[in-house]
């Protein structure tokens, strides 16, 4: 029900060391296939979401590589700041997997949802 896009992941987990981590990188079947993922310890600013977002190979599609559409980084960055904050006052999140996310010249629209609790 999406019009086409890149797939993104944007994940987190509850780290018994740092707290909450939060996840981005190449999304659908790539997330385990492609390794692309990058971390950071939750909150995210935008500029800090911008970095990951960078860090990644995915990247480079997201500019409008060949056939897929350009997409809005910033938007992207402020999802990604936004989720951090919101994973920081989930006390029981063990994990949060939002794969696929499409991201396409119109947004960013996560498709599948995982919450896992304590």
């Amino acid at each position: 029900m999406v019009d086409r896009g890149v797939e993104l992941f944007v994940g987190a987990t509850n780290d018994p060391i740092f707290g909450p981590v939060v996840l981005f990188g190449s999304g659908g079947v790539l997330v385990e296939a492609a390794k692309d993922v990058t971390f950071r310890a939750a909150p995210v600013s935008p500029e800090e979401a911008l970095n990951m977002i960078e860090e990644t190979r995915v990247a480079k599609i997201l500019d409008g590589f060949r056939q897929f559409p350009r997409v809005d980084k910033l938007s992207l960055a402020n999802f990604i700041s936004s989720l951090s904050m919101a994973v920081l006052r989930m006390e029981n999140l063990a994990e949060l997997d939002i794969n696929p996310i499409i991201a396409n010249e119109s947004g960013i629209y996560p498709v599948d949802v995982r919450l896992v609790g304590k």
